[in-house]
């Protein structure tokens, strides 16, 4: 949910640049001269999740990928 300047909640989802501008504004505030989007974001949550070996199934609902998303790759 988004949330105004006097942290009020909304009643809406956050949109991917809301989520964009979140991530980037509290990037320049930690000093990161790197460039993060929101997909860096989900992209984490994947990347991270298998590495601490979480079912593939619970990340795809909780990114809210596809059943037949290419991101997910089957290992040997």
């Amino acid at each position: 949910m988004p949330v105004d300047q006097k942290g009020r909640l909304g009643k809406q989802r956050l949109g991917p640049d809301g989520c964009r501008l979140a991530i980037t504004r509290a990037a320049e505030r930690a000093g990161l001269d790197v460039k993060l989007t929101g997909h860096s974001a989900r992209r984490g949550l994947v990347t991270t999740g298998r590495k601490r070996g979480k079912r593939t199934e619970k990340l795809r609902i909780q990114g809210g990928w596809a059943a037949n998303s290419t991101v997910f790759f089957q290992e040997p």
